[in-house]
């Protein structure tokens, strides 16, 4: 049997993989697992424009212990907001490795009021998370 042959006997099942991959692909995230006060949290990076622009709108819940990171190169401020927020948020900003200021229960319904801050990260996560983790603001975070 020549590969032409082959090909055509075995197209679906290299379609299924293909399709698989680019699927794959497509969910791949990156993930950073980070101490805050108590507890272990995996953060999604948002590190493009795009990503940092979008953030967590649109989604309707965080899992257990799970939330998103922006970072900046330098330390500045950084603003964040609620827009096509589900789900009230705690928004954590970490300056220099320490926590320098904390949001503990931020609802959708203050959009557009945004929240500033000086940072060179910012981390969200869902209230109840942030209450049981302990964390506090001076706490030492590891972002490494």
């Amino acid at each position: 049997m020549n590969l032409i042959t082959s090909l055509k006997k075995n197209w679906q099942i290299f379609a299924l993989v293909l399709a698989i991959f680019i699927l794959l692909l497509s969910l791949r995230t990156d993930k950073l697992v980070v101490q805050l006060g108590t507890q272990s949290f995996k953060l999604e990076v948002a590190s493009s424009t795009e990503d940092k622009a979008i953030g967590l709108s649109g989604r309707e819940s965080l899992g257990k212990n799970e939330g998103m990171i922006f970072s900046s190169n330098e330390s500045e401020e950084m603003c964040m907001w609620m827009k096509e927020m589900r789900f009230n948020l705690a928004i954590i900003w970490v300056d220099s490795k320490k926590v320098s200021h904390i949001e503990p229960d931020i609802s959708p319904a203050t959009y557009p009021e945004p929240y500033c801050h000086r940072a060179d990260h910012v981390i969200e996560v869902n209230v109840d998370d942030l209450r049981s983790s302990g964390l506090k603001v001076g706490d030492k975070i590891n972002l490494e």
